[in-house]
Parts: C-alpha cells; structure tokens; sequence
C-alpha cells in the first residue's frame, strides 16, 4: 500500500475553522482550482480580513486581490 503524500502542519490546521489566518498574517498559497488567476503556488501575500464565512481576503504581494476559499483553495501560514 502506498503511503499517502506528507502534508504540513499548517496544510492540516487550514481545515480546521478555528485556524484561519487572522488580519495581518502572512500566507503562501499551496494550490488553487481556479485557472483564471495570475496567482501560482509559492505566491505570498498578507491577510487583509477573514469574513463571516471563513474567506480569507488576501492582498498579494504581485497585486491580486484574490480570496483564499477553505475546502478548495490550500495555503500555509508563515
């Protein structure tokens, strides 16, 4: 039986609701299944706010504005 792919203990956290990302903390994005951003694995940014909903809403460091969505989107904590 194969082993499963190692994750991080940030990578697990993430699925975790009551470790999101908190206002001012910096994050790197892992992966995303949204194709028509310019945003790419190992792109960082800092946490502008987490909403009601668990979106975290980043300002990247390249300009993007794109949110962080829980259960699609993965990211580490730095």
């Amino acid at each position: 039986m194969k082993n499963p792919t190692p994750v991080t203990a940030s990578e697990m956290l993430q699925e975790e609701p009551d470790a999101q990302p908190i206002e001012g903390q910096r994050v790197r994005l892992l992966s995303t299944p949204t194709g028509w951003t310019r945003l790419r694995a190992g792109d960082e940014g800092t946490v502008r706010f987490v909403d009601s909903a668990g979106v975290v809403c980043v300002d990247w460091d390249n300009g993007s504005k794109m949110s962080l969505l829980p259960g699609q989107d993965r990211w580490e904590t730095l």
